[in-house]
């Protein structure tokens, strides 16, 4: 053994465990404060992803009440605009309903006065027609004196009979 100590290949064996032992601890607390700051990113990283984990999902309940709000309202506004179409178009029915009456009774009127007046024209025709031939039989049944007045007494007679049953 004694024979071991003084073996300069001994000793660089042993200078080398010692180097790598010094080197060894070194690179142990190196490695271990990688492997920490690693490990400290990791767990930061993980606690920010929780955190948009969470304001995410929060925002995603803040549009779903959003959404939920609008269909409400989409649905007042359909309700409303229904009501507003419904009562739109009830109002244009009743005045297309009174254009109707209102033009039934234009028309109305309006043949009412057409008839009135034909009528009018017609008996003004019986009556020219009418005194044309109780001229001419007035003319050929009597004098010349006599017809002149019988002719004008019956024109006034006529003229009157016609204008009571005309109302005027």
């Amino acid at each position: 053994m004694e024979y071991i100590f003084h073996n300069l290949n001994f000793w660089l064996v042993i200078a080398f465990l010692i180097a790598l032992a010094l080197f060894a601890k070194k690179a142990y607390v190196a490695f271990n404060n990688i492997l920490t700051n690693e490990i400290k990113h990791i767990v930061k990283d993980i606690e920010d992803s929780k955190e948009l984990y969470n304001q995410s999902f929060s925002l995603i309940n803040e549009k779903k009440e959003k959404l939920k709000d609008l269909t409400i309202y989409k649905n007042k506004f359909l309700t409303n605009v229904k009501h507003k179409a419904d009562t739109y178009y009830e109002k244009i029915i009743n005045k297309l309903d009174q254009n109707l009456q209102n033009s039934k009774k234009s028309f109305n009127n309006y043949l009412h006065h057409v008839e009135k007046d034909l009528i009018h024209k017609e008996s003004d025709k019986i009556l020219e027609e009418s005194i044309q031939n109780v001229r001419t039989i007035i003319i050929n049944n009597t004098t010349e004196k006599e017809h002149t007045v019988f002719i004008d007494d019956s024109i006034v007679n006529i003229t009157k009979l016609m204008n009571k049953k005309h109302g005027e």
